[in-house]
């Protein structure tokens, strides 16, 4: 397919919405520019690609590709300038919490409570807590310690959603009212 094939533009624009769509789901307020204006072939072919994202929490940049289904599939990344300079900080303002779990779950919070659990279960914990800000904790002599905190946690209307996810991913769920509790042995 030629690039200047107006397929070819249409379909780069179809996928570039639907990297939108993906990423505004987790951040609301996110905007993304190419790295690269990639080819039509490099992205049907399922080469990485990667773009540069503004008002994605920590996130500077995120690695996409398609697999062989059509999914995109993300890859975030914080890339920093080691000679000092440091990366724009987000705006600070509060965004309205993501409608769709899955993608929430996918972007900011798969990779977040595995690393977190992956720790605490090689130290003996079986279960961790998230309150409604999004601080994962555990308890120690009644004391909450965080461990991590979400970006955008999704709030109460959704934790039955999120819920479900989690528990498709193998975790069990408790509901305690301002806190979900959640536990990966028997």
């Amino acid at each position: 397919m030629d690039e200047d094939d107006p397929l070819a533009t249409a379909l780069i624009c179809q996928i570039g919405h639907r990297i939108t769509d993906k990423l505004r789901s987790a951040y609301p307020q996110a905007t993304w520019n190419w790295e690269k204006q990639p080819s039509i072939k490099r992205l049907l072919s399922g080469q990485t690609i990667r773009i540069q994202l503004m008002q994605a929490g920590d996130y500077t940049h995120a690695e996409i590709n398609l697999d062989s289904y059509g999914s995109i599939q993300f890859h975030l990344l914080i890339i920093k300038d080691l000679s000092g300079s440091s990366v724009p900080e987000d705006d600070g303002k509060e965004t309205e919490p993501p409608t769709d779990c899955a993608s929430w779950y996918e972007l900011i919070g798969k990779d977040i409570l595995q690393q977190v659990i992956t720790d605490l279960n090689a130290r003996g914990y079986s279960s961790l807590s998230i309150n409604e800000n999004g601080d994962v904790f555990i308890m120690e002599k009644d004391t909450p310690v965080i461990k991590e905190r979400f970006d955008h946690f999704p709030g109460r209307q959704y934790w039955k959603e999120l819920s479900k996810i989690l528990e498709e991913n193998e975790l069990k769920v408790k509901n305690q009212g301002s806190t979900l509790v959640l536990s990966w042995r028997n």
